[in-house]
């Protein structure tokens, strides 16, 4: 049999052997507050270090990159991933489909907020140059107006929108030829919108 060690105010992780409680047992104090009989093989092997508060605040930080995950600009940087890199994304076609991608620096979302801000009201992200990527000498926060103008559908040729107009097949099909939205391509059928 074992001598008995007295282990009375010891410190083990962030427990504090309070008092033997029998069955080679000690009820200990967390530094949190919390109270629990821990077994003394537990306390001396490093077995338990806590409650239980220690592994929820490390797994948090490892979890916890940059605090923004509810903020608008970190939903804006998800969406142009996934258009980007998703292959599932329904607009990937339009993006990584046709080489549209992502500036490695980009792939930490704290990069992208120091390269471009938070992005103010009423403005979205928008490349200057439609046919290059998210970069950030290419990248800006830009009104609906601005992107409307900027984007691939206001460079349709009259030709383009002739043969648009005639052409039966489904509009997902002829959306992907010309680099539009389905959308974009059943109003223009249908003369709800004229091109810019």
């Amino acid at each position: 049999m074992s001598k008995f060690i007295d282990r009375t105010g010891g410190r083990y992780g962030r427990w504090t052997a309070v008092n033997y409680v029998g069955s080679s047992t000690w009820s200990c104090i967390c530094e949190c507050g919390s109270t629990r009989v821990v077994p003394s093989r537990d306390l001396v092997a490093g077995k338990s270090k806590s409650c239980g508060c220690l592994q929820r605040e490390l797994t948090g930080d490892t979890k916890r990159t940059h605090g923004g995950s509810s903020s608008r600009a970190y939903q804006i940087w998800v969406h142009m991933r996934g258009r980007c890199r998703n292959p599932k994304n329904e607009r990937y076609a339009l993006y990584g489909g046709r080489g549209i991608d992502i500036c490695s620096r980009w792939d930490s979302f704290a990069n992208f907020i120091s390269d471009m801000g938070e992005p103010p009201a009423n403005l979205s992200i928008d490349r200057v140059d439609n046919d290059r990527g998210y970069y950030p000498d290419n990248c800006r926060w830009a009104t609906q107006k601005q992107q409307v103008h900027n984007s691939r559908s206001t460079k349709l040729s009259d030709d383009d929108v002739r043969s648009i107009r005639a052409d039966n097949r489904p509009l997902k099909v002829i959306a992907k030829e010309y680099g539009v939205t389905h959308t974009y391509i059943c109003n223009l059928r249908n003369g709800r919108i004229r091109p810019i």
